[in-house]
C-alpha cells in the first residue's frame, strides 16, 4: 500500500520558494553592512548550492526511509541508546534556529511594519495563526504557501516593473569588485 504525502510537490516547491524569499526580506533591512552591489545575489545563488550539498545526507536518508520518523531512522542506524542522544544532539541547533529567526523577524516587524505597536499585541495576533497551522500540519501550510508565494512574487515583480524609471544602473558594478571571496 503507498501512503499517500501530505504536502504535494507543487506546495513543497511553493514552501521552498517562500522560505528562500522571505530569508531576504526579513534580514536585509535588519543587516547593517557594507554596499556590496550585486554580489548578495551571487551569495544567494551560492547558498542554495551549500543548502543542497548539506542536505543530500538527509534526503537520501528520507528517501530511504520513506513514511518513518527521523527518530526512528536514527534508532536504525545507530542502534537505540546511541540513536536517541543523536537526535537528542539537534534539539538546541533546532531551538537555535527557531529562536533566531523568531528575533530576525521580531526585529523587522518592529523596525519596517509595525513601528509603534507594543511586542504583546504582535505576539497575540500571531500566535492564534501558529497554533491554527500547527495543529492542522503541514498541509495546511502548504496550500497556505501556494497563495502567499505566489503574492510575493507577484509583488516582487510588479514592483520590479513600476520602479524602472527609478532605477540607477550606473551603481552595478563586476561581481565582487566592491568585495572578496571571502568577504561573502
Amino acid at each position: 500500500m503507498k501512503r499517500k504525502s501530505v504536502i504535494s510537490e507543487p506546495q513543497l516547491i511553493m514552501i521552498s520558494i517562500g522560505s528562500a524569499l522571505m530569508f531576504p526580506y526579513t534580514i536585509m533591512p535588519v543587516l547593517h553592512s557594507a554596499n556590496a552591489n550585486q554580489d548578495v545575489w551571487l551569495v544567494q545563488i551560492l547558498g542554495v548550492f551549500y543548502v543542497v550539498f548539506l542536505s543530500i545526507p538527509a534526503l537520501f536518508l528520507a528517501n530511504r526511509f520513506r513514511g518513518v520518523h527521523i527518530v526512528e531512522i536514527c534508532k536504525l542506524i545507530f542502534g537505540k541508546s546511541f540513536g536517541k542522544i543523536y537526535v537528542a544532539l539537534f534539539v538546541p541547533i533546532f531551538f537555535f534556529c527557531f529562536c533566531s529567526c523568531l528575533a530576525i523577524g521580531n526585529v523587522f516587524i518592529n523596525l519596517d511594519l509595525l513601528t509603534e505597536t507594543p511586542k504583546w499585541i504582535i505576539y497575540a495576533f500571531s500566535i492564534l495563526p501558529m497554533a491554527y497551522l500547527v495543529y492542522k500540519g503541514p498541509g495546511t501550510i502548504g496550500r497556505i504557501s501556494l497563495f502567499v508565494t505566489t503574492f510575493i512574487i507577484i509583488t516582487i515583480i510588479l514592483f520590479a516593473i513600476l520602479g524602472v524609471s527609478m532605477m540607477d544602473l550606473k551603481i552595478l558594478r563586476p561581481v565582487m569588485s566592491d568585495s572578496t571571496f571571502w568577504n561573502l
